[in-house]
C-alpha cells in the first residue's frame, strides 16, 4: 500500500493555531498603519485644495477663496473645516460664496475620513490674491484624530506657499 500524502489532523490545529496567534499580533499594528495612511492621505487632500485654490486665483486673475463647508455649496462661517471645503472665485471679495460666484472645487465630508480639521485663530477662510498671495495673515489649519491628538499642521505663510508640518510628538489638538 502507497503511503497517503497530505496533512494529520494535529498538524493541521497547530498550523491554524500558528497562524491565529500571528493574525492577533499584527492586527493592532495594522490598524495602526491604516490609520496614519488615513492621516497622511487627508492631510495631503486639504494641501492640494489649498495649492489647488491658488493655482486659481493665479490663473483666473481673481481672488480664489477655500472655507469650511456643511453643504458644499456656501461658507458656514466657522474656523472649523470638518466637515468638509469649498473653493470658488470671491468676485466681490467679501469672502463668501455668492449667487452668481462659481463653486470650484469641493471636498466631502468622506473625503476628510472624521479627522478634525480646523484653523485656532478663527480665520474662517483662506484667500488668495491674483497674485498667488494670501489675502490677510499667515494660517495654520490643525488636523487632528479622533483621540484629540494633533498629528499634522498646515501652514501657508503670506506668500501663499503651502507646506505640511508633522510634530515629533503629536500634542493635544487646539480645536
Amino acid at each position: 500500500m502507497p503511503p497517503t500524502r497530505g496533512f494529520t489532523l494535529s498538524e493541521l490545529v497547530v498550523a491554524m493555531a500558528v497562524c491565529a496567534i500571528s493574525l492577533a499580533v499584527a492586527a493592532p499594528s495594522f490598524s495602526s498603519l491604516l490609520a496614519s495612511q488615513r492621516l497622511i492621505g487627508t492631510s495631503n487632500r486639504v494641501l492640494v485644495e489649498i495649492q489647488s485654490a491658488r493655482l486659481l486665483a493665479v490663473h483666473s486673475n481673481n481672488r480664489a477663496t477655500i472655507c469650511g463647508s456643511d453643504d458644499g455649496e456656501t461658507c458656514n462661517g466657522s474656523a472649523n473645516w470638518s466637515s468638509g471645503t469649498l473653493t470658488f472665485l470671491d468676485n466681490n471679495r467679501n469672502g463668501r460664496r455668492d449667487a452668481l460666484e462659481p463653486a470650484l472645487r469641493r471636498l466631502h465630508l468622506e473625503e476628510l475620513h472624521g479627522l478634525q480639521i480646523g484653523t485656532s485663530n478663527g480665520r474662517k477662510s483662506l484667500a488668495f490674491t491674483p497674485a498667488g498671495f494670501t489675502a490677510g495673515t499667515n494660517l495654520t489649519l490643525h488636523i487632528c484624530a479622533h483621540n484629540r491628538r494633533e498629528w499634522r499642521q498646515i501652514i501657508v505663510n503670506l506668500a501663499g506657499r503651502s507646506r505640511v508640518y508633522r510634530p515629533l510628538e503629536p500634542s493635544i489638538c487646539a480645536l
